[in-house]
Parts: C-alpha cells; sequence; structure tokens
C-alpha cells in the first residue's frame, strides 16, 4: 500500500512538473502578454466589476453586493503583478495563481450576466411592480401607471415630505418614464411640491383631473424640468389653498401651452418664477389660458420674474365675458403689472412679430362709417416673425366698395409694427326706386335691403 501511494505522490509531481514547465516557456515565450494580462486585464476587470456592483445595488440586496465587491478586491490583491513573481510562482509548482484567475474570470462573467440582465429588465418589456405612497403602480416600456381603476385614493403630506414620483418608486428611475397613467381619484392633503420634478423625459400625463388638490397647500417646482411636455391642461385643479406656485413650470423648455382658468391665486400667495427659464435656454411658452382668479403675485416687494419671454401677450376674445380680441397686447413684463382676472380673464397668446393695423379708408383719406354713422375700427392682426400677412379684402362693408390696398409690399410679420390702408369707393346710390332703397356701383344695380318685405302699388297703370 505504501509503495502505490508513493508512486501516485510520484505521478503527481511529474505532472506538476511538466505542466509548470510548459506555462513557464509561454511566459517566457510571451512575457509582455502575459504581464499585461495581469496588470491591465484585472485593473479593468476591477472596474467593470464596481460598475456592475452600483448598478445591481438598484435591483439587489446592498449586503450581498458589498460581499461581492469585496471579494472581487481580494481577488485582485492576491494575484502576482509582475513577471518574477508570476515564473516564481509556476515553477514550484503552486496552483494559487490559477486558481485566483479562474476565481475572478468566473466571478466577472457572473457580475457581467447579472449586469446584463438588469439592463434586459430595464429595456425589455417585463412589467415592474412597485408602489408609490402605498398606491400600486406598474411600469412598462417607460409607460408608468399609477392605481386602479374603481379605486380612491390619499396621500397626507401635511408634514412636506418628499413625494416626487421620480424618485420614489423602487426599481423605477424618474429618467425613464415618458408617460404617465393616472387610472383611478387620488386626493392629495398639504404639500404637492415636486410631484413631477425632474421627469426629463415624461411627454404626456392622462389622468390629471383625477388629481383632488382641494387641500394642496403648496404645488412649488410641482413640473419643474420636465423639458418634454408640450402643453399641460391644469383646468381641473383647485387652487384655493395653495400659497406657493414658486418655479411651477421653471425648466420645461418645450412647454408652449397652459390652461390655468381654474386656478385661484389668493394674495398671500407666491407666483415668483412660476414660467422662468434659465437666461441660457430659450422658452417655447406662447398660449396661456387664465380665469377670473387668476394673478402675478410678488414677494417682499420684489417684482415679479415669472415672464420672460419676448414678443407681444395677445388677448384672443375666447374667454365667457371676456375682452374683445387684441384689446390688451402686453409685453411679458406689462402682462405681469396689468393684468387683472376680473376684467382681463381669458386666452393670451404670445406673437414675436409686431402687430399689422389695417385702416380702412375712403377715396378721400376719411375712415369708413357704418350704416349708423359710427366710424368702422381699425383691425389688427398678429403673427410670429416670417409668418404671412393675410388680409381679407372680400368683406363687405354697406355703402362701400373694395377698390385698392396701398401696403400690397407687406407680405410677413416682422418684429416691427406695421400699417396697411385699404382704400374704398363709396358706393352710388339715388335712394329709392318706387319706395324700395337700391345701390348702383360698377353697373350692378341692388334693390332693397336684406330680411326686409316692400310692396309697389301701381293700381294707376
Amino acid at each position: 500500500m505504501n509503495t502505490h501511494k508513493n508512486t501516485n505522490k510520484q505521478g503527481e509531481k511529474i505532472l506538476l512538473g511538466g505542466v509548470a514547465a510548459a506555462a513557464l516557456g509561454l511566459i517566457n515565450a510571451k512575457p509582455q502578454t502575459v504581464k499585461a494580462a495581469n496588470q491591465n486585464g484585472t485593473r479593468a476587470a476591477k472596474k467593470t466589476a464596481r460598475r456592475a456592483v452600483k448598478t445591481k445595488l438598484n435591483y439587489q440586496t446592498e449586503s450581498t453586493e458589498t460581499n461581492s465587491e469585496t471579494e472581487g478586491e481580494a481577488a485582485t490583491d492576491d494575484e502576482p503583478t509582475d513577471k518574477t513573481s508570476a515564473n516564481s510562482s509556476i515553477a514550484s509548482g503552486s496552483n494559487q495563481d490559477t486558481t485566483v484567475n479562474n476565481t475572478k474570470s468566473n466571478k466577472q462573467e457572473i457580475d457581467n450576466a447579472q449586469f446584463d440582465s438588469v439592463n434586459a429588465i430595464r429595456d425589455s418589456n417585463t412589467t415592474i411592480t412597485s408602489t408609490w405612497e402605498d398606491i400600486p403602480v406598474t411600469f412598462n416600456n417607460g409607460v408608468l401607471s399609477i392605481g386602479e381603476k374603481g379605486k380612491t385614493y390619499t396621500i397626507n403630506n401635511s408634514d412636506n415630505k418628499d413625494i416626487s414620483i421620480g424618485s420614489n418608486i423602487d426599481n423605477v428611475s424618474g429618467t425613464d418614464i415618458t408617460e404617465i397613467n393616472i387610472n383611478a381619484p387620488i386626493a392629495i392633503i398639504g404639500s404637492a411640491q415636486m410631484l413631477f420634478f425632474r421627469l426629463t423625459n415624461l411627454n404626456t400625463i392622462n389622468g390629471l383631473d383625477k388629481l383632488d388638490t382641494s387641500k394642496v397647500t403648496s404645488m412649488l417646482r410641482m413640473f419643474f424640468d420636465c423639458k418634454k411636455i408640450v402643453s399641460l391642461d391644469l383646468s381641473s385643479f383647485d387652487t384655493t389653498n395653495v400659497t406657493s406656485f414658486n418655479v411651477m413650470f421653471s425648466g420645461d423648455l418645450n412647454l408652449t401651452s397652459v390652461d390655468l382658468s381654474s386656478f385661484t391665486v389668493a394674495d398671500d400667495a407666491t407666483t415668483m418664477g412660476m414660467f422662468t427659464i434659465s437666461k441660457d435656454y430659450t422658452s417655447s411658452l406662447s398660449k396661456l389660458i387664465l380665469g377670473n382668479g387668476f394673478k402675478f403675485t410678488t414677494s417682499n416687494g420684489r417684482p415679479n420674474n415669472s415672464l420672460q419671454q419676448p414678443g407681444t401677450w395677445v388677448n384672443m376674445g375666447e374667454g365667457n365675458g371676456s375682452l374683445t380680441k387684441g384689446t390688451n397686447q402686453w409685453s411679458s413684463a406689462d402682462f405681469m403689472t396689468k393684468y387683472q382676472g376680473d376684467r382681463d380673464h381669458d386666452t393670451y397668446v404670445r406673437f414675436t412679430g409686431g402687430a399689422v393695423t389695417v385702416h380702412r379708408q375712403d377715396e378721400y383719406g376719411k375712415q369708413l362709417v357704418d350704416q349708423d354713422g359710427k366710424q368702422i375700427p381699425d383691425e389688427k392682426l398678429f403673427g410670429n416673425i416670417s409668418d404671412p400677412v393675410t388680409v381679407d379684402t372680400s368683406k363687405e362693408i354697406a355703402g362701400y366698395t373694395f377698390k385698392e390696398n396701398k401696403n400690397s409690399d407687406v407680405k410677413a410679420f416682422t418684429s416691427d409694427p406695421q400699417d396697411i390702408t385699404l382704400v374704398y369707393s363709396k358706393s352710388k346710390t339715388d335712394n329709392t326706386w318706387e319706395g324700395v332703397p337700391y345701390t348702383f356701383n360698377n353697373g350692378v344695380l341692388s334693390l332693397g335691403e336684406k330680411d326686409k318685405n316692400y310692396k309697389i302699388e301701381n293700381s294707376g297703370n
């Protein structure tokens, strides 16, 4: 039996010696390649492992990943870093380096596989189920669905904690959200500040009318830095108790239209920087729908810097009981100081081009008058720079016929105001014929007036 053991040991030594010799031969033949693999390769593997660990922390327990990172570093530190050490280890028949390299290689493959699986979860159609403020949510392919149909929810945030959607849902990153669907009524009590804060890729929010905001006290930064949102209809919001609207839409570079027709702004509420865009960016905001209760307020006597967009804000005459279109034509600064909700509520559109004023005159330079003898007011045209200017010369004006446009060279809006004068000739008239009024112009005879009845008696033949 002893002889058999000695024979086995001797065979093992011969085998190890052969392996060591072969390995040594490879090292001597390509010493630079081995050194590069030991130094650069292991460092790169260490960095890869660390990157994988940081990503995996979002999806696995931190304690497990911390142990993995420690093990990875230990394996790297034990590894020989120069050719002499490597030759010595192999020549002595030790398999320590081979074991370390295999362990590190296996770990790196595992880490890479785990890293790939994380990306697969984030990039595929796999549905992530989680909660936000105890409300069930699902996330799939950029779409976040909040709540279940047929149920109602309440968020009590009286202590003003952070309830932002982008940072309070496990395994869902705010930058990955492109669409939000609010499926059930959600009442918010207290602060709603930063609710949609920095959802930089969000472009659609469905169900905003399901948010009950009657007990909300702050909308500070509510839609801050939502760079891809284009339009917001907040006409269902109750803002009676809100004390801060500060920087509510600040940084929303592509926001063009906001409906705030239901907003009530209390005297002690602040709207500082509500629509402010950094000076390094150009704001797209060009349409505001404001109601009776809206006002731009100041803070500690400071002027409001909410609107900073260039151009002219013009009321469109679309609101219920609003002023005639074009009554208000304000710069952004004037808009904030002159707007009075009870008088000026309306849809306002911002135009970059100067207004074009259309004057209508007769051949003697006098302004046209209607049938009651009142002057027909000038018409205002609005547009953005380079937009075409279209003048309606087919408009019928009783007693007149269009003759010429004295400013036919005005073709497009510019940054400056422009004027167009339209000239009309008076229609020739000879009062009445058999008691029927008529007009005659350019060979055309018009008898009577619309919506009236006439009777000609000719019994005397």
